[in-house]
């Protein structure tokens, strides 16, 4: 009997994939539990539909990624903190502080993720890397100066 499954199930298959399985694995455990719908034309229908409206919204998204990469990538920002006489710093620059400025300056999903994820913690300029998880990646430079 072919299911659409409604979620993810261990061995069988992941959301919104179409399964063959065994009638009675399906009636008595995949539909009793809400897991899975049996495969007719309505349903696959609406499902393609659904698929469609997916993939074209996370290619919207992924454009829109791309864009915000495009003016972040090669972007010098520039972080105070204070310092000893010597040169030593008082604090650091956590990862949080650098997206939250991109955020704020080219209007970035806050979804991203930096690389490294250690605070900078000595002066002068740092490479960054800020990466979505569409798989897009934009490199910056944190520039820490005495403040």
């Amino acid at each position: 009997m072919k299911v659409l499954l409604v979620a993810d199930v261990r061995g069988v298959g992941r959301r919104g994939e179409i399964k063959e399985v065994a009638e009675g694995y399906a009636r008595n455990f995949l539909i009793a539990r809400k897991l899975a719908v049996p495969a007719t034309g309505g349903t696959l229908s609406g499902h393609q539909s659904h698929a469609n409206q997916v993939a074209a919204n996370a290619a919207a998204r992924i454009e829109k990624v791309r864009a915000i990469a495009e003016k972040v990538s090669g972007a010098t920002l520039t972080f105070f903190l204070r310092t000893d006489a010597s040169g030593t710093t008082f604090g650091s620059v956590k990862a949080d502080e650098i997206l939250r400025q991109v955020a704020d300056e080219y209007g970035m999903s806050p979804d991203a993720v930096l690389e490294p994820k250690q605070p900078l913690k000595t002066t002068g300029d740092h490479a960054v890397v800020v990466s979505w998880k569409e798989g897009v990646r934009a490199k910056l430079t944190a520039r820490v100066q005495p403040q």
